[in-house]
């Protein structure tokens, strides 16, 4: 952690809200092979990405309305997602889940300190509950709020305030962490106290409108506990 990077006092939680793509598990790195396969495969389009990094943190369904419109795509925007997916579940079958060093540790210690935990992800809710039941870890979250269940998404407060809302606790007794500037924006705007944990690919963005930007889990406990 950067001495640079820190920003006020830090408050003690009640309860921590996780972003899952690129915080509790690495997996731009699958969603991107996903999207240059089904482009490629489907459409003869080459998906670099370089033309992935306007849409991390956001939305399939952003993401998908503005490649149908951009390319002139024939399927609707959810028969796309539908074929992203489905390349992307196989991939996560075959190769198994990729989470983050540590951080399956931590929310289950986040749990035995009556700390409440919670997520707040931009991806489909059948996805992410594969996810969670697959790795075992979906009885550790309380709430789980997803890009399904709210219509703006990041980094519109919407899916952090509801989280927040389900969770019944004071927005300033949570925080948020992130691994894009979007969910960054989104935390801090619904009130959490955010912590920027950027994964490989979000890296070069620029966190300093968070709280705190980390570099390890170990950070984290550090702050949270």
């Amino acid at each position: 952690m950067n001495d640079n990077d820190l920003k006020g006092a830090t408050p003690s939680f009640e309860g921590v809200i996780f972003d899952m793509d690129g915080v509790l598990v690495d997996s731009e790195p699958v969603h991107l092979e996903s999207t240059i396969r089904m482009m490629r495969e489907s459409f003869g389009i080459d998906f670099t990405a370089e033309d992935n990094q306007e849409f991390l943190g956001s939305t399939d369904r952003h993401m998908y309305e503005t490649l149908k419109r951009r390319h002139n795509l024939a399927p609707s925007r959810d028969e796309l997602i539908e074929r992203r997916k489905a390349i992307y579940v196989e991939m996560l079958q075959s190769e198994g889940i990729p989470w983050r060093n540590g951080i399956l540790d931590l929310v289950t210690t986040l749990r035995q300190q009556r700390i409440r935990v919670g997520m707040a992800s931009s991806g489909l809710r059948w996805v992410i509950e594969m996810i969670l039941k697959t790795g075992g870890v979906r009885d550790l979250l309380e709430v789980v709020v997803t890009g399904d269940d709210v219509i703006t998404p990041k980094p519109a407060p919407d899916i952090y305030a509801e989280a927040i809302r389900q969770l019944g606790l004071p927005a300033s007794s949570c925080a948020a962490i992130e691994d894009t500037d979007v969910g960054v924006s989104a935390a801090n705007a619904a009130g959490a106290f955010t912590i920027a944990f950027p994964a490989p690919s979000t890296e070069h963005m620029d966190f300093s409108h968070a709280n705190r930007r980390v570099t390890s889990v170990d950070d984290i406990r550090q702050i949270l506990l």
